[in-house]
């Protein structure tokens, strides 16, 4: 079970890409994983269920958002905002 300040500090971590570069996502990610549980880490990096029988992973307590994995692979290949190496270095952290 996740706590709100868990899941707070998730779904901050899963806007960044939104507004911010993807170094804004990894200085975060590296500052606040400390603060997860490891049952949290995993739903963050790897989510907890499929969305509508695609390969987007989201978190179902977290009314199904993307999963950090899914937000990743969409900008590594539907918008170009991260490159390959640093999709690779990411899971790497």
């Amino acid at each position: 079970m996740l706590t709100e300040n868990e899941k707070k500090i998730m779904r901050s971590i899963l806007q960044t890409l939104i507004y911010n570069s993807f170094d804004d996502l990894v200085n975060k990610y590296s500052c606040e994983k400390h603060n997860l549980s490891e049952e949290a880490l995993e739903l963050l990096l790897f989510g907890d269920n499929s969305a509508d029988d695609t390969k987007i992973r989201c978190i179902s307590l977290l009314e199904y958002r993307w999963c950090l994995k899914s937000i990743l692979d969409y900008h590594l290949n539907m918008t170009y905002k991260i490159s390959r190496k640093q999709y690779d270095n990411f899971f790497g952290l």
